[in-house]
């Protein structure tokens, strides 16, 4: 500890007595972490971040692929997620939910616009979430039609001021539907969900039961409806190839069941879709894939450049450090003086990368395409800072090492005397930077195209 000290005492007077290539290479190794940071928060929050469901790994969409008309996420009816269900054996259950189904909550004169949802009584039980007040759903209330919503925590916070005494309240909406236009319903509060809870987008306020659709009845009994969604919970050991299998198979079996003849019906196939690449879309994990891809150039062609300056540095401290190896420095100890004051230019560039990050993150939010999922979790949290601290010395590892073997390789005679330029040494040096010249073009280059 310390020779570490008197190593990071020596390495800071160094730096300080050259602050002009000290700034430049901090300045330009931040740009290149501050980048990365910035990106990769975006990355990780959109397809690294856990949605907030238990084991949300083990949740998939399943829709009926209508291959006839090339359409691949279609509805499906109750009546066949009620034959998927009692055939799978991938699935530990499955749950329906509606499209979007906008609301207008009536108090007193005032009127708001809700978006609500119906979902099966078991849906909070396959997302494995728990309200925080009250409580979900029940199969008792399904089968018997109550009327009663669960609210978002959002939507309770804003209308109701957090107040307990949501739960039991009534609430009057009127539906948009021509049934419901001059019919509104009267739903009792029973639970309120979790702050971080939203499914299936973070517009949802209100769900009830799906028996209260005004025509679940109908839709219950007519097998070529494409009205509802499902969701279902793999068992664990089940793969995704395996429940796709599965129910490739199962819809074989319904279609030779139940055949339909009408020319509009969507089918009877069956395509199962991993939760997250549902949300977040296989376009936009590319393209976040390509963003990574281009950042880690630049951090790359940031560390050469860096590798550069020092090694031009290296030049005009040959002699001081050829001196200190005929004194008796062990190439050890050197190369760990010169890897102590690249870290040392690392940890400031890190820090000065954090701030880039964070104006980056903000210019990207607001910056960013109407549309793209969990946008609104973007932030610099702990896994984002650890990544910074890692990348910052992985940086000053990677641009330190070749300058500093490469000074250490000189021959305390062939440095000192007169004319070491010419040395073999010296053009050893030269050369060195030539390549990293050549090697920061060629990154440029593949960056660009």
């Amino acid at each position: 500890m310390e020779i570490l000290f008197k190593d990071l005492r020596y390495g800071i007077r160094s730096l300080l007595n050259r602050p002009g290539l000290s700034a430049i290479a901090v300045l330009t190794l931040a740009l290149g972490i501050g980048a990365n940071t910035a990106i990769f928060s975006v990355f990780y929050s959109v397809l690294l971040r856990p949605l907030p469901y238990k084991d949300p790994g083990h949740l998939m969409m399943l829709w009926t692929d209508d291959t006839k008309r090339d359409l691949h996420e279609e509805g499906t009816s109750p009546l066949t997620v009620a034959d998927w269900r009692g055939q799978s054996q991938a699935f530990t259950e499955m749950a329906v939910f509606s499209r979007d189904n906008p609301v207008t909550l009536a108090s007193g004169e005032e009127l708001e616009r809700v978006n609500a949802e119906f979902v099966s009584a078991n849906l909070f039980q396959i997302l494995g979430v728990r309200p925080v007040r009250g409580r979900a759903f029940t199969p008792e209330d399904e089968q018997r039609k109550e009327h009663v919503a669960v609210l978002s925590y959002a939507f309770w916070q804003r209308r109701f001021g957090g107040s307990d005494a949501v739960i039991g309240k009534t609430l009057q909406l009127l539906g948009d539907m021509t049934a419901w236009k001059n019919d509104p319903r009267t739903v009792r509060v029973i639970g309120v969900m979790p702050a971080d809870f939203y499914f299936p987008t973070k517009e949802i306020e209100l769900w009830e039961p799906v028996t209260t659709y005004w025509r679940w009845d109908q839709e219950n009994t007519d097998r070529s409806s494409t009205s509802w969604r499902v969701i279902g919970r793999l068992k664990p050991g089940a793969t995704v190839r395996q429940a796709q299998a599965e129910m490739t198979a199962i819809g074989q079996r319904v279609a030779q069941a139940y055949p339909i003849t009408d020319p509009n019906f969507a089918g009877f196939g069956v395509r199962v879709i991993p939760l997250l690449d549902q949300i977040t879309g296989k376009k936009l994990q590319l393209a976040l894939w390509v963003l990574l891809g281009a950042v880690v150039f630049v951090l790359l062609i940031a560390c050469v450049n860096v590798a550069n300056l020092l090694l031009a540095r290296g030049e005009a401290r040959q002699r001081e450090l050829t001196i200190r190896t005929a004194l008796g420095a062990r190439r050890v100890r050197l190369l760990r003086q010169l890897l102590t004051e690249s870290l040392i230019l690392a940890v400031f560039a890190g820090m000065a990368g954090l701030g880039l990050a964070a104006v980056g993150v903000r210019t990207l939010s607001s910056l960013a395409p109407p549309g793209i999922p969990r946008l609104d979790e973007i932030r610099i949290d702990t896994g984002v800072l650890l990544f910074t601290v890692v990348l910052s010395f992985l940086a000053g590892i990677v641009f330190a090492l070749a300058p500093a073997w490469k000074m250490s390789l000189q021959h305390p005679n062939d440095a000192l005397k007169e004319g070491s330029r010419n040395s073999s040494g010296g053009l050893r040096l030269r050369q060195t930077r030539g390549l990293l010249v050549v090697m920061e073009c060629a990154l440029s280059v593949v960056l660009l195209t």
